[in-house]
């Protein structure tokens, strides 16, 4: 704001603090000293600069407002938010505010999953339809046929449409979830300790089968394309990939977990080879095999080696990682590279990021696209076979520990 320091200072020194950290005189929200009014205002003479009220920096001197803001009377309601997300232009085909959930490239168009709703939008930027089940929306999960939608209470199943073929009540609500073969949905909850999957028919809306709990196996949920196995990322430090198997009754079989805890970094960024996949590739190239010898219920628990060593897809320097990762259907790796040397709260792709079109049985990059337009925060990508582009989700406000305020959904043109 260009707030002479001498006067922040001063504001400081009289209206907070006293005698290290100690509060010894609390102000009244809007005067010098106190907390700023909930819609970012103070009373006459002073203005907000982090979150505090100082005194108005004088016109001209150091790019001060000329004039403060009217002060805003005890009770007086807030004043309207602003028309909303701005328009769509360019490669950004929807946005909005609160936390994106997924993104679905389909022939109709592209779906867009955040807390309130689910969105068909044509790729010019136009709403084609919409669904608001009323609550929350934690999870959604696509296998091609039909989108699973979990909210607080109920999981809903829709045509990519977005026309309803039923709903049902669920157990608990799904942080995350995943789809296998015979449309049967996978429930994971939010609890990362004794965790128990729940899976339903997306066509009877029947529950077929609980899991075992489990203990520490990571909340993000993956299906490895062509199986019936899905992979969830622990969180903690190390982390780990843990592989899952469901079974012909349609419980959550645990199988095994990468065996190198803290050997190399594990995100929830990766992407796979094969079809059926034989492999997970890390965000930072590192390819690993996931079902070697070993990797299977004949093996005791304690002794199965799954997500073993197998090569590097040679594409990434030394400490390079992948932000974005996603295939497509010829099995082709996109991964999107931030060059920057990025601090931990630093957006990505302030200077501009690449993408890369990569051959896994060559191991080589056959063609990179710049990409342009920052965000605090990747959610997906997706391969959009229908306009060959590819689909980004990202968070645009906001951060992981209070939350994010806005996303956009960007169709980034490949060909």
């Amino acid at each position: 704001m260009g707030i002479d320091e001498r006067l922040l200072a001063a504001a400081l020194a009289v209206g907070l603090m006293a005698c290290g950290t100690r509060v010894v005189d609390a102000r009244p929200d809007g005067t010098r000293g106190g907390d700023c009014y909930a819609d970012g205002t103070c009373d006459l003479g002073l203005e907000c600069y982090r979150d505090i009220c100082v005194p108005t920096a004088p016109p001209g001197r150091d790019g001060g407002p000329t004039a403060p803001p009217p002060r805003r009377d005890a009770g007086e309601p807030l004043p309207p938010p602003d028309a909303g997300p701005p328009a769509v232009s360019h490669d950004v085909i929807a946005s909005g505010s609160g936390v994106l959930v997924a993104v679905f490239p389909t022939a109709g168009g592209i779906l867009v999953v955040d807390h309130s709703a689910v969105r068909l939008m044509d790729r010019e930027g136009s709403e084609l339809a919409r669904f608001e089940p009323g609550r929350e929306i934690t999870a959604a999960a696509f296998d091609g046929t039909y989108v699973g939608i979990a909210d607080r209470a109920k999981l809903t199943v829709l045509e990519p449409d977005l026309a309803s073929t039923g709903e049902t009540f669920l157990t608990e609500w799904c942080a995350s979830a995943a789809v296998m073969s015979g449309h049967r949905f996978v429930c994971g909850p939010s609890n990362d300790w004794d965790r128990i999957f729940t899976t339903y028919d997306m066509v009877s809306l029947a529950a077929l089968a609980t899991s075992e709990p489990e203990t520490y196996n990571g909340i993000p949920m993956t299906r490895v394309p062509g199986r019936d196995h899905f992979i969830t990322t622990s969180g903690g430090s190390p982390s780990d990939l843990h592989l899952y198997e469901v079974g012909t009754t349609g419980a959550a079989l645990y199988l095994g977990e990468s065996p190198y805890h803290g050997d190399f970094p594990v995100e929830n960024v990766f992407s796979f080879v094969g079809d059926p996949a034989t492999h997970v590739v890390t965000h930072q190239g590192l390819m690993l095999e996931i079902f070697a010898p070993g990797c299977d219920m004949a093996t005791t628990s304690f002794d199965r080696d799954c997500f073993i060593r197998d090569g590097d897809l040679g594409t990434l320097p030394v400490g390079g990682t992948y932000e974005m990762m996603t295939r497509d259907a010829a099995g082709l790796i996109y991964g999107l590279d931030d060059p920057t040397d990025r601090w931990f709260d630093d957006a990505y792709c302030e200077a501009g990021c690449v993408i890369h079109r990569v051959d896994p049985t060559t191991r080589s990059i056959l063609a990179s696209t710049p990409h342009t337009g920052s965000f605090v925060s990747p959610v997906a990508m997706a391969h959009d076979p229908t306009s060959s582009a590819l689909v980004l989700g990202v968070h645009t406000a906001g951060d992981r520990s209070d939350g994010y305020t806005a996303y956009e959904v960007r169709l980034s043109p490949y060909e």
